[in-house]
Parts: C-alpha cells; structure tokens; sequence
C-alpha cells in the first residue's frame, strides 16, 4: 500500500550525523537527518501503522475535549523496531528543494498527545554533494528550525509488519536524487514493530 504524506510543517533536528558508508569498492559519506514532529491525521495513523482502526484503539473520545491517548503516558511513545526503504522525500530549504528518493527512514516512532498525533523519523540518505554546495548550505541553516516536507513511499504496505496486528495471522505485506529547485520520549514497554532500508543520490 503506498503511503503518501502531503506536504506539511515539520521540525528538522538540530544536528545532522555525518558518517562514512561502502558504495562498492567506494566510501561515500550518508547523512542522517533528523524529521520530527510530523503531524498524522487519525487516516494516516492507519496507513502508517497498516491498521485502519489504529486511531480507534489507541485513543478515547471525551465530549467536549480532544481526544485521549488511551493509555496516557505509559505507551504514549511507540517506537518501530525497522526501517522504512524505498523513500521519497522533499525538503523546502526556503527557496531551494532538496528532493531524496529511494532513501531509508530510521528511528521511526509514534508520539501521542491529546489531539496531536507526531511520526519522529530519522532520513537516511548519501548526497553526492560537497559540504560547501548550497544545498547543503541550506539544510544546515535551517537546523533546529521549522521546514516544510513531503513523504512518500510507494510500498510501504509490503514491508515488514508494524504494531495493532489485531490476530495471530502474519502480513507479509540506494540510491537517492537530489533537485536544486527553486520555490517559492521515552521509549514505551510495548512490543517492538516495525518497517525496512537505506539510501543514495545525485545532484541535478
């Protein structure tokens, strides 16, 4: 099942890991790049979590106030115990776009709070850019702030499965480009789940 997150206001980290991979017989330097706070709808919460009825089961409904996360802060973090693969994402760095496919998300966990539901990820990708290009320039300037993002991955549904399977039954269900574009917690003791990979890219 794809999964498809429009574009909407996030929270980029405020520091980027550098770290050294193997590309073949190359080492390229990856990037992790913290995306937190990024708001889900109660239908995105199911997509997300491959279960339509997630929202249902993880909240109650009070009249009159927005609705409760329904084990209050004992599970309000449920963390993933896999990655994400195949992932396209945008950045809106001002008035340039840093556009990744076929990157990883790693880190990935649910934080619920009264009304709000936060998907916390970490964006694994390998830029094939040097750090004074100004991309990098931007990404790195808006470190800590808020940007705009979009999230897609196109077979999210037939990744490993990830948490509120409600029976027994097991679902089965690098490369990264980049566009220079001009525009405009604590862990829970819940069981682990999950999602799956990794990333690399070109700058165009």
């Amino acid at each position: 099942m794809p999964l498809k997150l429009t574009r909407r206001t996030i929270s980029l980290g405020g520091s980027i890991n550098p770290r050294t991979q193997k590309h073949g017989n190359e080492n390229v330097t990856a990037l992790d790049v913290p995306l937190l706070k990024i708001a889900l709808s109660p239908e995105e919460l199911g997509e997300v979590m491959l279960n339509p009825k997630a929202h249902k089961l993880l909240f109650s409904k009070k009249k009159g106030r927005p609705d409760e996360p329904s084990f209050g802060k004992v599970a309000s973090i449920i963390p993933f115990n896999h990655k994400v693969i195949g992932v396209s994402c945008r950045l809106y760095l001002g008035r340039r776009v840093l556009a990744v496919t076929d990157a990883t998300l790693n880190r990935c966990r649910i934080e619920l709070q009264p009304g709000v539901i936060w998907w916390h990820v970490q964006l694994q990708c390998v830029p094939d850019l040097d750090e004074n290009h100004p991309l990098m320039e931007a990404l790195m300037s808006r470190l800590g702030e808020q940007i705009d993002a979009e999230i897609e991955c196109e077979h999210y549904g037939a990744q490993p499965e990830l948490p509120l399977e409600e029976d027994e039954d097991e679902e089965e269900g690098e490369q990264t480009d980049i566009e220079d574009e001009e525009e405009d917690a604590e862990e829970s003791p819940l069981p682990d789940f999950g999602a799956g990979r990794r990333g690399r890219r070109n700058a165009s």
